[in-house]
């Protein structure tokens, strides 16, 4: 499956009550998960216990000029956050494909270029 027809909704679950959100070609999320050593006198080998989860991930794309809701949303207290492998939205896709969804607080940053396009990123 490729990314082509990827996406993040803002508000809840596409087609509604989420907002897709536009103008952005990528996403990343990290599900990583703290883990304690437990070791004890006596062990053949290492003992490990896990802890919380950190789940967070970054964005990039273009500035919406019409409106970014990310760069909005960055400005906020938490937002309710989805994030597509497939959205259903382009001709060669096949399903909705949700990979993740949670709520988080936003960042963002935007990067102007005078040999580039304006470009926003940020983490959630």
């Amino acid at each position: 499956m490729s990314g082509i027809n990827g996406a993040i909704s803002l508000g809840g679950a596409l087609p509604s009550p989420g907002i897709l959100v536009a103008a952005k070609s990528q996403w990343e999320l990290s599900l990583q998960r703290d883990y304690y050593d437990a070791s004890a006198f006596g062990d053949s080998n290492k003992q490990w216990r896990p802890g919380l989860r950190d789940t967070q991930g970054t964005y990039s794309g273009l500035l919406d000029l019409s409106g970014d809701l990310l760069f909005t949303a960055a400005s906020q207290g938490a937002k309710l956050l989805y994030l597509y492998g497939d959205s259903n939205q382009g001709a060669s896709s096949v399903a909705l494909y949700e990979v993740a969804h949670g709520s988080g607080f936003l960042d963002a940053s935007v990067t102007t270029s005078l040999t580039d396009m304006i470009k926003m990123s940020g983490q959630f």
